[in-house]
């Protein structure tokens, strides 16, 4: 936080004494484009900005309000982010109070007030408690807040009141630290509120398809929503800025889980015999079939790989079940337009078509672009993947040539362990907005459930990866040699995990799903499916990485290579 702002106190605090944030422009807009940049929840890392400008504000307390922040760019379109704004005065030569002061605070200014000495800092009030009981009272009591040109609207839903348990119990607000797109807060053990960062005109299909699946559908396995927060701005489109939903006692998602159980696979493996001097052990090659993981999923289980990942595979097989359980309540049959489930059109195909092909397009420009600033052995495998991007676009013609069966429906969108929560016993469903890097509009669409099968497949693979970078770092300042071979040994028994958790998962989900509408009527088709949203789905998550965490590179680059160079399952 290097930024200063100075304010004048009279135009700063009105007779009530509460703060007239409108006192700090245009001089925060500049605090907020430093500041910005820094956020998880921002996503657009990788472009230009050209201006930040605050287009409404709303008084939550009287020294907090909730900021909507248009941020321009050099090129392409605005984006607009929701920024809870909060100030903190200290006395002469101290530093900021209260909760202010830790580091899960993000400080944005630090404002001088005149005429005398006083200071104050800017914050993000995301964790600030009176902030967050400002959300809860909005949500029960359907409250209204009133804005430059909008304004804000709580409304609560049937199951607000079972979900927040009797007024007398109070309801202590904790923010999650959680990395994610957007923020959320828990409130005791009752409900969990999320704040949109990102902001976009019409529903969020987080409340959309939450509210339908708990609400009209009764389904179990996903947080049913308590209330909601909109922005309304006359004449316009409703905005979503947050959702509150029952909260669901867990013991984390399923991706810390499978990190868990990754780490007792890896000390299994470690304790095999014939380990060597290295203490590196290889896997039977036949122990990973070299076919399509439709194929490997029929397949019976290697004895030694059961063994060695253990109660991971029945948990595997449980979250496949779910996710056919939760693809078959979505292709219910409804009037609801919204969620009526549709043939798969040859407009839908060349829709898709279009789309991959400029995501394949804009993701090979930004690695073109960041090259020199990987590694060199990462710029090694870029540049092999630069060279295929013809045969890749290639690859997705067939889009336009080839009739595809099965109906669209509505889906999860951004499926992967990070959006489950293990129970201890059981999974449940969350975050249904959709790929944060996605239009709303195209978020909403209705697609082929398969799309969330290859976002959980990804996943796995990611797991794998995650874990090897974690061991790796473990043999830091050992022998190299011996280290590499360690390596070796860990990516092929890391193959043997993926692929086995992966059929799994697959086959617990076809057979829970086998006669379903939204699939494919030929094993074939299915098979060309599932490889082809694997490998679109893998070229998204590398811009993704490109643009938000650039150590991650190597595991979405490394799967795009060897999807592009394996023929696909239907072929």
């Amino acid at each position: 936080m290097d930024v200063v702002i100075s304010a004048a106190r009279e135009r700063l605090f009105g007779s009530g004494g509460a703060v007239d944030f409108s006192a700090l422009f245009p001089a925060l807009n500049r605090a907020l484009a430093a500041s910005i940049v820094q956020r998880r929840w921002f996503g657009s890392k990788a472009r230009t900005i050209r201006d930040v400008a605050a287009t409404d504000w709303f008084p939550l307390t009287p020294d907090a309000c909730l900021l909507l922040v248009r941020v321009d760019y050099a090129k392409g379109d605005a984006e607009t982010y929701a920024i809870p704004l909060g100030l903190a005065r200290s006395a002469a030569g101290e530093g900021p109070a209260g909760n202010v002061a830790t580091s899960d605070t993000p400080l944005i200014a630090r404002l001088v007030i005149t005429p005398g000495d006083e200071s104050a800092v800017l914050y993000d009030a995301m964790a600030d408690a009176a902030v967050a009981r400002r959300w809860l009272e909005m949500i029960a009591g359907g409250q209204e807040i009133a804005g430059r040109h909008g304004r804000l609207v709580g409304a609560r839903q049937k199951r607000f009141d079972a979900l927040r348990g009797t007024a007398a119990v109070p309801l202590e607000p904790r923010i999650l630290q959680a990395e994610q797109s957007n923020s959320s807060i828990l409130f005791g053990d009752r409900l969990i509120l999320k704040l949109f960062r990102r902001c976009e005109a019409g529903v969020n299909p987080d409340v959309e398809v939450t509210s339908y699946l708990t609400t009209r559908l009764g389904f179990s396995h996903v947080p049913p929503v308590a209330g909601t927060i909109e922005y309304q701005r006359p004449g316009e489109a409703a905005v979503s800025l947050a959702v509150m939903q029952g909260f669901v006692a867990n013991h984390g998602d399923a991706w810390r889980h499978t990190l868990g159980r990754l780490d007792d696979f890896f000390k299994r493996v470690a304790a095999l015999p014939g380990g060597g001097r290295s203490g590196a052990n290889f896997p039977d090659e036949a122990m990973v079939p070299d076919e399509p993981l439709l194929a490997t999923a029929e397949r019976a289980i290697p004895a030694l790989a059961t063994e060695l990942i253990g109660p991971y595979l029945a948990e595997a097989e449980l979250l496949g079940r779910r996710t056919a359980e939760l693809h078959l309540a979505l292709a219910t049959e409804t009037d609801e337009a919204d969620f009526k489930p549709e043939p798969i059109t040859p407009s839908d195909q060349r829709s898709f078509y279009d789309t991959s092909s400029r995501l394949i397009r804009e993701t090979f420009m930004q690695l073109t672009e960041r090259l020199v600033a990987l590694t060199p052995a990462v710029r090694v495998s870029a540049e092999r993947l630069l060279g295929l991007e013809g045969a890749i676009q290639n690859r997705f013609r067939a889009w336009i040539d080839r009739p595809v069966s099965g109906l669209r429906t509505r889906v999860h969108g951004d499926y992967h362990l990070g959006q489950v929560l293990w129970t201890g016993r059981d999974f449940m469903i969350i975050d249904f907005e959709g790929e944060p890097a996605r239009p709303m509009a195209e978020r909403r669409l209705k697609q082929s459930p398969l799309r969330d099968v290859a976002g959980m497949l990804r996943s796995f693979d990611y797991a794998t990866g995650a874990a090897l970078e974690s061991l790796a770092a473990a043999d830091t300042g050992q022998d190299s040699t011996e280290a590499a071979e360690r390596r070796a040994a860990r990516e092929a028994w890391a193959r043997v995990w993926h692929v086995w958790s992966s059929a799994a998962f697959l086959r617990s989900y076809l057979a829970r799903t086998a006669g379903a509408s939204f699939l494919p009527e030929r094993q074939h088709d299915l098979g060309w499916l599932l490889d082809e949203f694997l490998l679109e789905k893998a070229v998204y998550e590398l811009r993704y990485e490109l643009n938000n965490r650039p150590d991650w590179v190597p595991i979405p680059l490394d799967a795009v290579l060897a999807l592009a160079a394996t023929p696909s399952g239907g072929d």
